[in-house]
């Protein structure tokens, strides 16, 4: 499977979102942890949607367990942006 570019590209807005909150490293590594995984799994261009909305929740409940409710709230906007993207692509 080829590397979709595109696909990786427009899952930034999620990337940018997790890091302009500002998070100590530790914090920050956890975060990352995740959102690796959601671009591990964009990369070829064919994601399971069940296999993304686990991992969103994974990086949604991250949040929420750290008190970041309003951050969760942006987590979840950027979130949309990009699921309306991406659309049918998810299988």
């Amino acid at each position: 499977m080829p590397y979709d570019e595109e696909t990786v590209a427009a899952f930034d807005c999620v990337k940018q979102t997790v890091a302009s909150m500002g998070l100590p490293l530790v914090q920050q590594r956890r975060y990352n942890g995740i959102l690796n995984a959601m671009v591990m799994l964009l990369e070829d261009g064919r994601p399971s949607k069940d296999a993304y909305m686990y991992l969103k929740s994974a990086l949604l409940g991250l949040a929420r367990f750290d008190g970041r409710d309003e951050d969760a709230h942006c987590i979840e906007a950027a979130c949309k942006t990009f699921e309306t993207h991406v659309g049918s692509r998810m299988l």
